[in-house]
């Protein structure tokens, strides 16, 4: 009579076989993290900010300085080749907030309008010079927005790549927190674990595949490690009082140049959440300034800058062209056009 195994023991088997692979999965990952850092150090240089050495990276020469400001959760690293495209004609700054890309986490959990004065006292110690033209995507349009009416006087203008706009930021982002803890702690264990590294090669977006050899080796280096500030949307959301935005209804921003860049293709990227309202949203941030423009990007998701540097980089040298000549008349309210590209 033949042998039975039992269900039970298979189990046991199988459970073991996981464990034992996710425990060299785990050592892996520490020895990989260690190359990479020697591989790809950190491109700019790290300045202590209250007690936070943050990452940034500036090249080019030439005034207005533009500063880019990358969406929650994500590394600058993402739009290197955007802000290689616009160093060859001025001065062009990226920076890793708290947690993320190259720089240290934070000691403890921040809202929009604290993580804004990081930014200011970073370049403020970085040295760099207004005036600044600010190039923010997605949630980073919640730090421009402020950043342009604290900065007033250094401020020249803002860049809103598919940005986010207050008032719906505000009533939609509670209902996505569920969805977004939930790959947080997906990403974490993927990357303690090994998996995320191994899943990038199937898992990024086609556009990672256009970027230089050099910007694609520091994204793979960066996402393929833990990002403590990875969840940061969470504590922004909760920590950051509607109030602090009050000032764009009363007084908004007068003359100040503004080109909102808005996605056109749907799928795009965005939390479902978001899209219906996204274009009225998109509009509205336009409507705060009267010398502004909106842009609809036909061909790209809410990834814009990833998708389609070149297009974004027009646009930001669109504004540097104006702000030299001192003259905004192609700046008109609310302008509406479609990008040809």
């Amino acid at each position: 009579m033949g042998s039975v195994v039992r269900p039970k023991k298979i189990m046991v088997g199988l459970v073991m076989a996981v464990v034992l692979l996710l425990g060299v999965g785990t050592l892996t990952q520490s020895h990989l993290e260690r190359k990479d850092a020697a591989q790809y150090p950190a491109p700019g240089v790290l300045i202590d900010v209250n007690g936070t050495r943050l990452h940034l990276r500036c090249i080019g020469e030439g005034s207005p300085t533009v500063v880019m400001i990358a969406g929650a959760g994500a590394p600058s690293v993402v739009s290197y080749e955007l802000q290689d495209r616009i160093a060859p004609h001025t001065r062009v700054c990226s920076y890793d907030r708290a947690g993320l890309g190259w720089s240290e986490p934070a000691n403890r959990e921040q809202s929009v309008p604290e993580v804004t004065r990081d930014l200011h006292d970073l370049v403020d110690k970085a040295g760099e010079k207004g005036p600044f033209i600010l190039v923010a995507e997605s949630s980073g349009g919640m730090i421009a927005l402020l950043a342009a009416l604290d900065w007033q006087d250094n401020v020249a203008g803002l860049v809103l790549v598919d940005a986010s706009e207050p008032d719906l930021w505000f009533e939609k982002t509670a209902d996505t927190m569920g969805a977004l803890g939930r790959q947080t702690a997906l990403m974490k264990f993927g990357w303690h674990t090994g998996i995320v590294r191994v899943g990038l090669e199937y898992g990024q977006p086609d556009w990672i595949d256009e970027m230089s050899a050099q910007n694609r080796g520091w994204f793979q280096a960066i996402y393929s490690r833990n990002m403590p500030g990875y969840g940061e949307y969470d504590s922004a959301f909760r920590l950051t009082d509607p109030k602090s935005y009050d000032r764009l209804e009363s007084e908004g921003l007068g003359s100040l140049p503004i080109t909102v860049l808005a996605h056109g293709k749907v799928p795009s990227g965005l939390p479902p959440e978001f899209e219906d309202g996204w274009m009225a949203a998109q509009e509205k941030l336009a409507a705060y300034s009267n010398a502004s423009e909106l842009i609809i990007a036909q061909n790209s998701g809410h990834a814009i800058a990833g998708e389609d540097p070149d297009f974004v980089a027009a646009q930001a040298l669109l504004m540097i062209e104006h702000l030299r000549n001192q003259d905004t008349t192609g700046f008109t309210k609310q302008q509406d056009r479609t990008g040809a590209y």
